[in-house]
């Protein structure tokens, strides 16, 4: 049998830990689980340079299964931002958790573990991914965090944006 992975969004000052496997992550001005699509919070568009979602700290985590070790984790998009004008989805990784404040996605912001330098995730593809820390040898073991945060520009229009799809792969033996 094979490991069972789920994908987490840690959120909140405990974390509280929400399994977001298969469900559609919600970027807004809220340190929420946002799987459910509310828009109660939505990111107001600045009149100059950008305003930002609250970050999502996802990671990946074994939950069951017979296996040896689950290791080489991978992160990548499509490759094309179709989110729309204005809008840019920023990504790290960390190896611990810090709450989101809707403050931007760096190092003096993101205090609690070593986050990489942001980068843009449309520049993460298949064949050109984002390596995630992690080797994951028993039921309950996770990676590290990849951390996201959506960046709205002055350009940016009204409304909810398109969807995008995240995938994550990974070597088990």
């Amino acid at each position: 049998m094979a490991a069972t992975v789920a994908i987490i969004h840690d959120n909140g000052t405990g974390p509280t830990e929400n399994d977001i496997t298969g469900a559609t992550l919600t970027f807004d001005a809220s340190d929420s689980s946002n799987t459910t699509g509310d828009t109660s919070s939505p990111i107001q568009i600045p009149d100059a340079g950008s305003a930002y979602s609250h970050w999502r700290a996802t990671k990946l985590k074994v939950t069951g299964g017979t296996f040896t070790r689950v290791d080489t984790i991978r992160w990548y998009t499509d490759g094309a931002n179709g989110l729309g004008t204005g809008l840019t989805l920023n990504v790290a990784t960390s190896s611990a958790y810090t709450q989101a404040d809707g403050s931007e996605l760096n190092d003096t912001n993101y205090s609690g573990g070593s986050l990489s330098t942001p980068a843009d995730a449309f520049t993460y593809s298949d064949g050109s991914e984002l390596n995630v820390n992690g080797v994951l040898n028993a039921s309950g073991d996770t990676s590290d965090y990849v951390v996201l945060q959506l960046a709205v520009d002055s350009t940016a229009s009204p409304g909810t944006s398109s969807s995008e799809t995240i995938t994550w792969k990974y070597d088990e033996v």
